[in-house]
C-alpha cells in the first residue's frame, strides 16, 4: 500500500492521554502525531467522518502548561485483537491547539520528552 502521507508523524514515547472535552472522560492515548492529525489508541471505536472535541493532557512539567483543547474528525477506524486505532484530522489547523502539537513535535524530535 502506497504511503498518501506528506506530513511527517511522530511516534509519541510518552503517551498523551486523551480526553472528551465535554464529558473530561478518559477515552484514550496518542500513538503518534502530526500538524494535521493524530493516531489514537482506544477501548471503544469512534464513528468515522464524525467530529470530536479532545483535550489533550501534556505531560507534567510541560512549558506551555498541562493540556490543551483541539477539534478532529474521525477518518478511520480499525480493531485489533485487544483495543481500537483511530486516525483523526485535526480541524481548524489555525486554532490554539495546533501551536501546542508543533511544540510536542519539535520537542518529540529533539528527544526532550523522552
Amino acid at each position: 500500500m502506497e504511503e498518501k502521507r506528506t506530513i511527517e508523524r511522530i511516534r509519541c514515547y510518552y503517551y498523551l492521554k486523551v480526553y472528551a472535552k465535554d464529558t473530561k472522560k478518559d477515552i484514550g492515548s496518542v500513538i503518534d502525531i502530526s500538524t494535521k492529525g493524530m493516531r489514537l489508541v482506544s477501548e471503544k471505536p469512534f464513528e468515522v467522518n464524525a467530529a470530536y472535541q479532545f483535550t489533550v493532557k501534556l505531560p507534567e512539567g510541560y512549558i506551555l502548561g498541562d493540556k490543551f483543547d483541539i477539534d478532529a474528525a474521525a477518518r478511520w477506524c480499525n480493531k485489533t485483537e485487544t483495543f481500537y486505532e483511530t486516525g483523526f484530522e485535526f480541524a481548524n489547523a489555525e486554532r490554539k491547539g495546533v501551536i501546542y502539537v508543533k511544540s510536542l513535535i519539535s520537542d518529540f524530535k529533539n528527544n526532550q520528552l523522552l
